[in-house]
């Protein structure tokens, strides 16, 4: 250090890998490399397994490391994190799918198949509703079924609607059961689907190939092929005498190149097929080297320069060339009693020597007695190779791909053969059904609010049912519209329904119900009423004389007017009867004549008949009575001109009655008072008779003038 240094440190941010894996446990997408507190991107959108009825609900860590937050979105280690899902609304508990929607040719019924996905929660038992309508959305028929379906469940249901009708949509949806059987709350979204017919058939697909061999049925198509495989053996060698899963057939010895040859020498070698040898015959040659004048002699002792020569000079060399062979040359002197020998043949210019006594000598093993040296032997040189085993091994190869080639099986390829079968069937072919469809009618718009909620329900799905009358459940007869809608701000609700009908006097006003999403039961917002005309209904007398006349909606009852009343008739009602009007009526009184009781009244003879009478009927009198003392002069109505019916009548007989004339006499017959009595009574006696010496008594009785039934005359009764 030479002066002070202020010194930064660097760091590289840390890089991590995030992979995502689906619910099925496949990775999504390519793993991320993120960096420190980074946010790794969630490939939510390309999952690709999420059940029907479930929606991406997080990730939830599978791998990370202990001191890891977790958190994807700040990324702080390796991880591994794997989707969750969960049910999209647990106060939807179904998801409904319309698989098909089709008319029987042949019934001219309509088959609905519903596919009901079930959360996983509990069982569901619920009522599924299946609606037919036309294109323009009106409702033309409905039925429903019940139905259950396990917890994390799939079923599907054909329910069968009998309409005569054309109808080119479908519709379904779920409710809930309040009870046994009333209906309750939205259980799932409505779906739809086009109505088909079946306009003709045309063969599927073929079928994917197979071993197994169908059976034959009517409309299914059979296709075959013969298909082939090989499997050929795979070759190897090794130095070792196994293989795992390989079998040994042969092994092989395996030779290196021959190596340099190795320097001759007197050590036997024995030949093998590793080792090659070669031997020959060797002799001995030899020479002194003067160190001072390099003269190669033959002799040991004094060279011709003076220098003494000792056994350390010499110098000796085998070669394979006999000293017969050997071109030599005797020295032209003698030392020490023995002759040497010269040769140059040997190569290098160099002057070899060996005793003349050896000239011949070619046997193994020679002495040299003057040397004491054996100066013939063997000599071997070898060269050698490497040598190893090599082992032949042989397995199967995998099978090739089947195919239509046909392959010939050897020693070292096998070959299977089979036959696949595949079949295509008549099926089907559906177009979208036209027709003429009902007129569309009416179409009501209905809207409001839930006021009396206080829960805030917006989002929430509502079941729309119109229905006949005024029940808190319809039953099928009563349904002309079902439907769903979704209720906004506020509670609110806003939708149009065309019913089957429009409500009429007979049908009555229909009634507007919505099943609320995780309510109970039905809520009633709305009545659609009938549209009344008005109609002209006129009471009329019998000789068409207008009593009343009143202007009456549809439907309504037409007020009575007061009953009318005519001589002699009475009013029995009238020709109709204006109630639940439905057109302009007339209405005519009716009456009928009275009857009267007429009493004839003979009060001499205390007799009465009766007779009856219309009104305006003349009398009729019975046969003229007769009495005693009277004559009968007639009835008393008819006598006074009043002989046409109009009320009950007494009718009496009417008689003179027979006069008498009563005389009262005194003692002396002399009539002191005279009477005209009617016949039946009675005459008044005159006052007290004054007879002069005599007593009034009375007036006889011999007549009896209390009864007066003739003429008489009365005495009186007087004593003396």
């Amino acid at each position: 250090m030479k002066e002070d240094l202020e010194l930064t440190a660097t760091y590289k941010i840390n890089t991590y890998t995030v992979t995502f894996y689906n619910k099925s446990g496949h990775q999504v997408g390519l793993s991320q490399k993120v960096e420190y507190l980074h946010a790794a991107t969630s490939p939510e959108s390309d999952l690709d397994d999420i059940p029907t009825g479930y929606v991406f609900a997080g990730w939830k860590v599978l791998q990370a490391s202990d001191d890891s937050a977790g958190d994807y979105k700040a990324v702080d280690s390796d991880m591994k994190l794997q989707a969750v899902y969960v049910w999209f609304n647990n106060e939807l508990p179904i998801v409904a799918e319309v698989e098909a929607a089709r008319q029987n040719v042949k019934t001219g019924n309509y088959n609905v198949t519903v596919k009901l996905s079930n959360y996983p929660e509990d069982t569901t038992t619920a009522i599924l509703r299946v609606s037919l309508l036309t294109s323009e959305g009106k409702l033309v028929k409905s039925t429903k079924a019940e139905v259950e379906v396990d917890e994390d469940e799939t079923t599907t249901k054909t329910v069968t609607l009998k309409y005569s009708g054309v109808a080119t949509k479908a519709s379904a949806f779920v409710v809930g059961m309040d009870g046994d059987d009333l209906t309750s709350s939205a259980y799932s979204k409505e779906v739809t689907a086009t109505v088909t017919i079946q306009s003709g058939e045309v063969w599927s697909e073929w079928s994917e190939w197979s071993e197994t061999k169908p059976e034959t049925q009517e409309g299914t198509e059979i296709s075959s092929v013969s298909q082939y495989r090989y499997a050929d053996k795979d070759f190897a060698t090794s130095s070792s005498a196994t293989m795992d899963g390989w079998i040994q057939y042969k092994k092989e010895d395996i030779y290196g190149a021959w190596g340099n040859w190795s320097g001759w020498s007197t050590t036997p070698q024995t030949k093998s097929d590793t080792k090659n040898v070669e031997t020959r015959k060797a002799y001995w040659y030899y020479y002194f080297e003067c160190p001072s004048c390099h003269r190669h002699e033959p002799y040991d002792g004094i060279c011709d320069c003076g220098r003494t020569l000792t056994h350390d000079n010499l110098k000796e060399g085998w070669f394979a060339t006999p000293y017969s062979a050997s071109n030599s040359a005797k020295y032209p002197y003698v030392y020490g009693g023995t002759q040497k020998r010269y040769t140059t043949s040997l190569g290098g210019g160099v002057k070899w020597n060996f005793s003349e006594a050896y000239l011949t000598s070619t046997a193994v093993g020679t002495v040299d007695i003057y040397l004491n040296k054996i100066i013939i032997r063997n000599e071997y040189k070898y060269q050698t190779r490497s040598k190893s085993i090599k082992y032949h091994f042989y397995r199967w190869k995998d099978w090739s791909a089947w195919g239509e080639t046909v392959y010939t099986a050897n020693d070292n390829r096998n070959v299977e053969k089979r036959t696949l079968y595949r079949t295509r069937k008549k099926v089907p072919v559906y177009d979208p059904l036209a027709g003429k469809e009902e007129p569309v009618g009416n179409i009501y718009h209905i809207s409001g609010k839930l006021s009396s909620v206080n829960k805030d329900l917006e989002g929430k799905l509502a079941t729309i049912m119109v229905y006949k009358g005024k029940n808190s459940d319809p039953n099928e007869d009563q349904i002309q519209y079902v439907g769903q809608t979704t209720l906004g701000a506020g509670n609110a609700y806003d939708f149009d329904v065309i019913p089957k009908t429009d409500p009429t006097s007979i049908t009555g006003d229909f009634t507007v119900c919505l099943g609320v999403q995780g309510s109970t039961g039905l809520i009633n917002v709305d009545v659609i009423r009938y549209k009344r005309q008005k109609f002209t209904v006129k009471y009329l007398d019998e000789d068409g004389t207008e009593i009343s006349s009143q202007e009456v909606e549809e439907g309504a009852n037409a007020q009575l007017p007061a009953s009318p009343k005519k001589d002699g008739r009475r009013f029995i009602g009238w020709s109709d009867t204006a109630t639940n009007v439905q057109d302009n009526m007339t209405i005519v009184a009716t009456y009928e004549a009275i009857d009267y009781t007429i009493a004839f009244v003979d009060g001499a003879n205390g007799v009465v008949s009766f007779e009856t009478c219309k009104y305006g009927d003349k009398l009729t009198p019975p046969e003229n009575p007769t009495a005693e003392g009277k004559t009968f002069k007639g009835w008393d109505c008819i006598l006074d001109g009043n002989d046409t019916v109009k009320d009950n009548m007494v009718v009496n007989a009417v008689y003179d009655a027979e006069v008498f004339t009563v005389e009262f006499v005194d003692d002396k017959n002399a009539v002191v008072n005279t009477q005209k009595v009617e016949y039946g009574q009675t005459a008044i006696p005159p006052a007290a008779l004054d007879v002069a010496g005599k007593e009034f008594l009375g007036w006889s009785t011999a007549e009896e003038w209390w009864y007066v039934t003739k003429d008489m005359t009365v005495r009186p009764v007087i004593a003396y």
